[in-house]
């Protein structure tokens, strides 16, 4: 499902918050014949956004991680994308893309956002203010982080023998 949903802890009722947008993508003659799509170079197909993890930001908005809705390797490029979503309203914004298979989030003190990346490098750093992504911890298959105090942690090697690892921020 590519929807932000609020569950009221009471009574149980469920309300959509955000409806996450389709991602498009024009393919490539070379991403076309790679896929066998034959012909389709040049057409664009709208992805469906995956959520994955969803964090609240010091501004009071929803962080939202998206997975591109299609191949999560490199195939088509890293299309992983951060939304920020006003919890109030729905409005949905981009915020990060970039990211290739953004599965975790976390944001420290200071605003700045981390973004595990399960199929990139390891987890990116975004620096409050900022809308690029810089790696931050060289890592295989990141697949969440989480801040506490001045220490990241991330789960790291998540499809084979799986372990913990912490940053002093």
């Amino acid at each position: 499902m590519n929807a932000v949903l609020s569950v009221n802890l009471r009574t149980g009722s469920i309300h959509t918050v955000a409806v996450l947008p389709a991602r498009p993508h024009t393919l490539t003659a070379a991403e076309a014949t790679g896929a066998g799509l034959g012909d389709c170079a040049g057409l664009t197909y709208a992805f469906e956004s995956v959520p994955t993890d969803i964090e609240v930001g010091p501004d009071g908005w929803l962080y939202v991680s998206s997975l591109p809705g299609g191949p999560e390797d490199n195939s088509l490029g890293a299309r992983g994308t951060v939304f920020r979503v006003n919890p109030y309203t729905g409005r949905t914004q981009v915020y990060v893309t970039g990211i290739l298979s953004p599965t975790g989030l976390a944001l420290d003190r200071s605003g700045n956002l981390y973004i595990a990346s399960l199929f990139g490098a390891g987890v990116y750093k975004v620096a409050c203010g900022s809308h690029e992504a810089r790696l931050f911890l060289p890592a295989v298959q990141a697949s969440d982080v989480e801040v506490s105090g001045s220490t990241l942690y991330a789960a790291t090697g998540a499809l084979g023998n799986g372990t913990l690892v912490s940053v002093r921020l």
